[in-house]
């Protein structure tokens, strides 16, 4: 394994004790997700990911799973094999397409896939069309979804949520489902994880050009400008939503 990514994924674990409770938490997403991982057959699992905060949650934490599986099974890569390639031997990555994207997430997300060797394969954001094609051409059979319960449609659903009768036949796997707002927060800036620059601007959700703007909530009078999100407050999270569209960010 690259001695750098092993450096990164141990540097953390000193850091998880600062995350308080939440740290129980983490634990149980990387062990459900570990064994999902050891238990399942590699390239049936995809993971959702569009550059929103959540989905950088999911993203870190299954790659801390990935991890762990590889310290408990030796034997699963190779000496000559990158942790890069292992990951994405054992898991895909899908993007459903936002149209008008701003600019810094596209960039965020070229970075991404650039710095942590992502082989990202893009959809159209016709999720029932393309999940189709996914299961059918691509042999998905479960996702991992950076999900919260307070997201639209949400309040129902179980950490193993199969897909909704009329729709292919898969399994949501919701990691996160039971976090809030301010873990997630919490999670991404204690342990030092890169994040799109949005969210330095006021930015507490993120679409697209046409159904996102700035939270209002976090605009300053005296500045002009306005805070980031982590400091917004957990119910006005969707604020930035111009528009109820799905999606998670």
């Amino acid at each position: 394994m690259d001695s750098k990514v092993k450096e990164e994924l141990e540097q953390f674990q000193p850091k998880f004790e600062l995350l308080g409770p939440l740290k129980d938490k983490v634990d149980e997403a990387v062990n459900f997700l570990c064994e999902l991982f050891g238990r399942e057959r590699p390239g049936t699992i995809f993971l959702s990911f569009n550059g929103g905060k959540d989905s950088i949650v999911t993203f870190h934490l299954a790659r801390l799973a990935l991890f762990k599986l590889q310290k408990l099974n030796p034997s699963i890569i190779s000496d000559n094999e990158s942790f890069a390639s292992y990951m994405n031997r054992y898991l895909r990555f899908v993007y459903f397409e936002e149209k008008n994207s701003f600019r810094e997430m596209i960039q965020y997300l070229d970075k991404m896939v650039m710095k942590y060797q992502i082989s990202l394969e893009v959809f159209e954001r016709d999720f029932k069309k393309s999940l189709e094609k996914l299961v059918s051409e691509k042999d998905l059979k479960f996702i991992i979804m950076g999900t919260r319960r307070t997201d639209p449609f949400s309040s129902h659903l179980k950490v193993l949520a199969p897909s909704d009768e009329g729709w292919p036949s898969f399994t949501r796997i919701l990691p996160i489902l039971d976090w809030d707002y301010a873990e997630v927060w919490s999670f991404i800036r204690t342990l030092g994880i890169e994040y799109c620059a949005l969210y330095d601007m006021g930015f507490t959700y993120i679409g697209n050009q046409e159904n996102s703007s700035p939270n209002p909530k976090l605009f300053r009078k005296d500045t002009g400008d306005y805070l980031p999100a982590y400091e917004g407050h957990p119910e006005d999270e969707y604020l930035s939503r111009c528009t109820a569209k799905l999606g998670t960010s």
